[in-house]
């Protein structure tokens, strides 16, 4: 065995980047990151609606922004979790003989994701996906609506409404289930680079209304999320 590969076995603990074997690319051990992406967020269709009505809905993309906890318990499984700014929107509009109106209604939550990472490595320093899943808890800290009414007689005037605080017509906790793959892109260093699509469909009823109303719709968060993260860690 020549000296340097003496030196490397029996020193390369101590000086990892001296011979080029720097951070592996496992994932095992603490990592902590950020992340930032586009989704689209939607709701499912239990509304309440008018029959009378021609109505349509529409997923609305909104920016997302997260930090990220991960801990490598072994080689091929992480647990994660985090704090994540997701806000969730929806555009409802309807057509009438009278008139057309255009509803846009915004929630933002923060939420606590808790989830278990299986990666399919090939080696280390090459780019590796990982599939998950998991539940995560969220918290409603706004909701607004804009509101706008088209008459189609053009002698009467249309209304307007913006950010009208509707936190009232909501529940203030959410819950769901999450799924998604990532993709890792490391590097001879403690840094890696992630890709991850994400989709959320909530479980709890985010509609707050009386108990002695007529109609109680059980309608629930969705969305689907792209976003790109730097990592750093083992």
């Amino acid at each position: 065995m020549s000296f340097y590969g003496f030196s490397q076995k029996k020193f390369s603990h101590l000086y990892p980047g001296y011979f080029g074997n720097g951070s592996s690319s496992e994932p095992t051990g603490l990592r902590v990151g950020i992340r930032a992406g586009i989704a689209q967020t939607d709701i499912t269709r239990q509304l309440l609606v008018n029959p009378n009505l021609e109505d349509s809905y529409e997923g609305i993309f909104k920016p997302n922004l997260g930090l990220m906890l991960q801990y490598g318990f072994s080689p091929s499984f992480i647990l994660s979790s985090g704090l994540d700014y997701s806000p969730m929107a929806v555009n409802y509009e309807t057509v009438s003989p009278s008139e057309n109106t255009v509803t846009q209604t915004r929630r933002n939550y923060l939420q606590i994701p808790l989830l278990l990472h299986g990666t399919l490595r090939k080696g280390e320093y090459k780019p590796y996906p990982a599939l998950y899943g998991g539940a995560a808890l969220g918290y409603l800290l706004s909701a607004e609506r804009d509101f706008e009414s088209f008459p189609l007689n053009e002698s009467q005037e249309g209304f307007s409404e913006y950010d009208k605080n509707v936190m009232d017509n909501y529940n203030r906790l959410d819950y769901g289930v999450v799924a998604g793959v990532s993709y890792y892109i490391p590097f001879q260093t403690y840094y890696q680079i992630m890709i991850d699509l994400k989709g959320y469909l909530g479980l709890a009823n985010i509609n707050n209304f009386p108990s002695d109303a007529t109609d109680q719709p059980f309608t629930v968060n969705q969305s689907i999320s792209i976003s790109v993260g730097l990592l750093w860690g083992r």
